[in-house]
């Protein structure tokens, strides 16, 4: 995964700008974001958007202890990408497996390892898992 150096760099590379000053882009660009969203969110065209939702209130249970816990509400940052980053990230305006139509089938990934294994041979060679100790 690339962090803020590399974006750094590639900004420099692109703008002809030093290091220095892309750097400097770069963080003004991520303050001003972080204020934007926070007031009302950001549409950027061709991108996507940034939102604030709020999640609310909600009873949570401790894994340790098993303890009811009040979780409060928190506001939380969502991104929704654009439809031309969708193309640009997929390489295609196809539909997504999940999305296509019955029309165009998905076709199934390529094995070369043969058929696959019955119920009763997948469940012999299966590792059972270690099961947690659940203590009150």
């Amino acid at each position: 995964m690339n962090g803020k150096a590399e974006l750094v760099k590639l900004v420099a590379q692109k703008s002809g700008m030093s290091l220095v000053e892309a750097r400097e882009a770069v963080s003004h660009t991520i303050e001003s974001m972080k204020e934007l969203i926070g007031q009302e969110g950001i549409v950027l065209e061709g991108f996507g958007s940034f939102k604030i939702k709020v999640r609310a209130a909600r009873k949570g249970r401790n894994p340790k202890t098993g303890e009811v816990v009040d979780i409060p509400e928190k506001r939380v940052v969502t991104f929704k990408p654009s439809g031309a980053l969708r193309v640009a990230v997929n390489g295609s305006a196809g539909q997504s497996a999940a999305t296509a139509s019955p029309a165009e089938p998905v076709p199934a990934p390529a094995t070369t390892a043969g058929p696959e294994p019955t119920a009763a041979q997948s469940k012999s060679t299966q590792v059972p898992r270690p099961r947690k100790k659940i203590t009150k």
